[in-house]
């Protein structure tokens, strides 16, 4: 199975109007080093868990300055998290952090699409058949909103691929939906 697949069909996509998106730590770097996470933060409601604000704060201090006050916080009990985990039917449940089991539990609870480019997170929703995007896609997303041009778009998913290690077959499908895009 390849991990970086989405089940969202080109097709979905293209249709996509969610506007409510929470995020795991890979999916908020990512988008800040392709500096599209302003852009991001002030066109969605973005949500993260306190347990990912902890990942990205340990070390990495210039992103939670950048992000802090401008998306929703959801603190999830530590307990909720845990009976979440004990309930969980998955066989690769241990691979799970923490903060992994904030985004699903948090996902799960406030009906939020995830953006991930977690292999563990994504094997979940995957096997859940639970819409969830990525980076990539994302850029896509603001494109169909008009909210960055077709050659910004070709320029940001090249340089997220830099630092992502997408799948042949993930990366094309988005670049030729960029392509077909007027």
């Amino acid at each position: 199975m390849d991990s970086r697949k989405s089940i969202i069909s080109d097709k979905i996509l293209q249709d996509f109007g969610y506007k409510d998106f929470i995020f795991d730590s890979s999916s908020l770097i990512y988008t800040y080093k392709a500096d599209i996470l302003s852009l991001v933060l002030d066109n969605f409601n973005i949500y993260i868990t306190k347990e990912v604000v902890d990942e990205i704060n340990n070390n990495k201090d210039y992103l939670y300055n950048f992000i802090k006050d401008r998306f929703k916080l959801i603190n999830n009990r530590k307990e909720e998290i845990e009976i979440f985990y004990n309930k969980l039917e998955y066989n690769n449940k241990k691979r799970l952090t923490f903060a992994d089991l904030s985004v699903i539990v948090s996902t799960e609870i406030n009906n939020l699409i995830p953006i991930t480019e977690d292999k563990n997170i994504i094997e979940y929703f995957l096997l859940k058949e639970r819409v969830f995007l990525n980076s990539l896609s994302l850029i896509y997303i603001l494109l169909k909103n008009n909210l960055i041009k077709k050659d910004i778009a070709i320029n940001k998913i090249f340089e997220i691929n830099r630092f992502g290690f997408y799948s042949k077959e993930v990366f094309s499908s988005i670049f030729n939906l960029i392509l077909k895009t007027n």
